[in-house]
């Protein structure tokens, strides 16, 4: 179990019990976000009496100062990455979708090149029967005038 004074959490005990060891705690969540990295701070690199002195005295203390320099640091990159991975995801997803319309385009484009070929046959096959239908009619004209 995590000692209360290692945890990230803030625990809050109830007034009457202040003096005695709590029956029971209770989590609540820090809602001020400064507050809440102040206090991890705090949890990770706590300032001792004498530092705390010497912090109040000439602003930040110096490896304080390094911490929040390097938490920001690594803040700005966790945000830049994931402002990087939503990026590929965005490109990926557009090249997903250009790919699909252009397949969709090239099977639309081969179908109506089937459909145009298929006409053309069929109007020959047309011609062709309009061509004996005609050689038929002047036949029977030639049988039956003659009666």
């Amino acid at each position: 179990m995590i000692p209360l004074a290692d945890s990230l959490l803030k625990y809050e005990t109830s007034s009457s019990h202040s003096h005695q060891r709590p029956s029971s705690l209770q989590l609540s969540c820090v809602p001020d976000p400064t507050k809440q990295a102040e206090e991890i701070l705090n949890a990770i690199l706590p300032i001792k009496e004498g530092q705390q002195q010497q912090a109040r005295e000439t602003s930040i203390f110096p490896v304080r100062r390094e911490l929040y320099s390097w938490c920001f640091d690594k803040l700005i990159q966790e945000f830049l990455l994931s402002v990087q991975d939503e990026n590929h995801m965005t490109i990926t997803t557009y090249e997903a979708s250009y790919d699909s319309r252009v397949a969709f385009g090239s099977r639309k484009v081969l179908k109506i090149e089937e459909l145009e070929i298929g006409k053309k046959r069929l109007e020959r096959q047309m011609k062709k029967q309009k061509a004996k239908c005609e050689g038929t009619k002047n036949n029977l004209e030639k049988v039956i005038l003659p009666f």
